[in-house]
């Protein structure tokens, strides 16, 4: 990830805005046991656009925008990559994808209990015009089992 930037929240439309740009590398081992870069691509203002929504303890997101706005190749060894083409093959990826990526998102449940330690409880998500809130309740569990329960014998023993 080169840079991350445009960040926007808008209260009413309960929406996450973010762009993005990022490189990415591909290399290959070959058969003399080097390892040489193949392609090297950069991503320009990826831009994704979701609403996140919490009911209870249930998570549900929606992409409403996942796209690339420009790619770049940089360097490519075995060929001539369309820049052009190759951002309409990952466009229409993106887009199939988003339904997949919808769904799992709708199916996050966040835990009512948390490594045995606490509950959560009151969890909210909230947009505001440039900022999102996220928040939770956390109430601690007492322990089951005391100091004194664990050790009782050792302790009895020692000081017996």
């Amino acid at each position: 990830m080169l840079n991350v930037y445009g960040a926007t929240f808008e209260q009413g439309k309960e929406t996450v805005g973010l762009n993005a740009d990022w490189n990415m590398k591909f290399y290959v081992d070959t058969v003399d046991g080097t390892t040489d870069l193949a392609v090297d691509i950069t991503f320009t203002k990826m831009i994704a656009d979701a609403s996140i929504l919490i009911d209870g303890y249930n998570v549900s997101g929606n992409f409403t925008q996942l796209k690339i706005s420009d790619l770049t190749v940089n360097s490519c060894a075995f060929g001539n990559i369309s820049a052009f083409i190759k951002k309409m093959e990952i466009n229409a990826g993106l887009a199939v994808a988003t339904g997949p990526i919808n769904k799992a998102l709708s199916s996050l449940v966040v835990p009512k209990t948390v490594l045995g330690v606490f509950t959560l409880s009151d969890l909210v998500i909230q947009y505001y015009d440039g900022f999102l809130f996220c928040g939770a309740t956390p109430t601690f569990i007492k322990p089951k089992m005391t100091i004194e329960s664990m050790f009782g014998h050792v302790i009895h023993e020692i000081f017996a």
